[in-house]
């Protein structure tokens, strides 16, 4: 696919993006999630649910180093670049609306909407941000005994690392008890899960990085890259 055709597809998915309110893009509505269009009966299909952090009303999640973006409005947008690097054999749902007036509450509420997918991975996108600005690099989270989310977190950050061998890497952490960061999210749906970390938005370098549109292909295109390996590696 050559890139004036990609960014045709990124400007008719970022016009559709702006006209709808919180609710998941694909294949997820009120009443449930959609049963995704079949694709060749020999290719085995695996599912991926794609999560917006900080999707609850009332939290947006950090700020960008401009104080122009919140992490939920950045990754709500990444998430639909990602789709279009992802092989076809993956179905994927995207959902950026969490229910709940508190974190706990939304927790319980997103279980009882991805458990049911049956989802091999799900992948909560972020940004990191600190008060000192020069914190920098890139990581991924997962709940310390899943190997099968410690394998995808390894994978994705191995594959922003081939994309930016300058940033650096922080790597896939295990994250241990219930009052670490992430941890109810990780812990408590049934599928492989990864938060994932890809740059600080308040350092101003990267936030500079990947704030533009081609910023965000490339990442996207490198997020993506890794999840298609921790695919791949499903089918063997």
């Amino acid at each position: 696919m050559d890139i004036t055709t990609v960014n045709e597809i990124i400007k008719l998915l970022e016009d559709y993006r702006d006209g709808e309110p919180r609710m998941d893009a694909k294949g997820f509505s009120d009443d449930g999630p959609v049963t995704p269009p079949e694709r060749g009966k020999d290719t085995p299909k695996g599912t991926l649910a794609l999560l917006v952090g900080h999707s609850r009303v009332g939290d947006d999640g950090a700020l960008s180093f401009d104080k122009t973006t919140t992490e939920w409005n950045y990754n709500r947008n990444l998430a639909h670049f990602i789709t279009l690097y992802l092989n076809d054999h993956i179905n994927v749902t995207i959902i950026d609306s969490y229910k709940g007036s508190s974190y706990a509450e939304a927790m319980d509420n997103l279980k009882m909407v991805v458990d049911p997918l049956n989802a091999d991975l799900v992948l909560e996108l972020h940004f990191n941000s600190f008060t000192n600005h020069t914190a920098n690099g890139f990581e991924a989270l997962h709940w310390h005994s899943s190997s099968k989310g410690k394998n995808a977190a390894q994978h994705l950050c191995n594959s922003i690392e081939n994309a930016y061998p300058n940033n650096t890497n922080r790597g896939a952490k295990a994250i241990l008890r219930r009052n670490e960061r992430g941890a109810r999210f990780l812990q408590t749906l049934k599928a492989p899960c990864v938060i994932l970390e890809p740059f600080f938005g308040s350092n101003e370098k990267e936030w500079h990085m990947f704030k533009t549109t081609e910023g965000k292909q490339q990442l996207a295109k490198a997020i993506a890259t890794g999840v298609n390996k921790c695919f791949s590696h499903r089918r063997k």
